[in-house]
């Protein structure tokens, strides 16, 4: 074989193969940046503690509290069908650990406002444009005595949660993840002051 030729065919060969090395090099690249980028906080005071009258079967009014956690998608593309869990649930008491597990499973929580949608499994997903937010419903209270705080999700195992004496409050751990496996994790704790009104997140 001429050996020209030859030189000519293996650079031929060595060239593509660079240029694909760099074009997948460029498209992973490219699609890094451009992911979506998931963070879960806890703002205090802005539309993390939500009042609403809530009403019984008997038609009876009462106060309810519902405490969410924030979401947000601070990429640069959508994040899609976007699920939150609580992971682990534990009471700063400590007295009781038979009352801090939620079960094996992490427990997915509903979306807020998603009440008006009837399918469950609706109302446990949602999508993030870039730059957008979203709260998610951890649990609802009624001050009551003592206070009730319920998880806001449609497991069973664990809805009644354990919430330690005033001032210790509990730690939470939160996951959020998308469709493409894009996901955020964060422990919270909180501090209340006997009511579930009073209930706020540490900074």
């Amino acid at each position: 074989m001429d050996i020209d030729l030859l030189v000519k065919l293996l650079i031929g060969i060595l060239g593509s193969m660079v240029g694909a090395l760099a074009g997948l090099g460029f498209s992973t690249w490219r699609d890094h940046w451009r992911r979506p980028i998931l963070l879960i906080d806890n703002p205090s005071g802005i539309g993390f503690r939500v009042s609403r009258v809530g009403q019984d079967v008997n038609g009876n009014h009462f106060p309810t509290v519902w405490i969410r956690v924030r979401i947000r998608n601070i990429g640069r593309s959508t994040a899609k069908n976007v699920k939150v869990y609580v992971v682990r649930y534990g009471s700063l008491s400590g007295h009781d650990p038979e009352k801090q597990r939620l079960g094996t499973d992490p427990a997915p929580l509903f979306w807020s406002h998603s009440g008006f949608v009837t399918q469950t499994d609706a109302r446990l997903v949602a999508s993030l444009p870039p730059g957008t937010h979203q709260f998610a419903d951890f649990a609802v209270g009624r001050d009551e005595f003592p206070p009730l705080l319920s998880l806001n999700s449609p497991i069973d195992d664990g809805a009644f949660l354990e919430v330690a004496a005033a001032g210790n409050g509990a730690e939470v751990e939160f996951m959020a993840v998308d469709e493409s496996g894009h996901h955020a994790l964060k422990r919270m704790s909180f501090a209340w002051e006997g009511t579930i009104s009073s209930l706020q997140w540490r900074t």
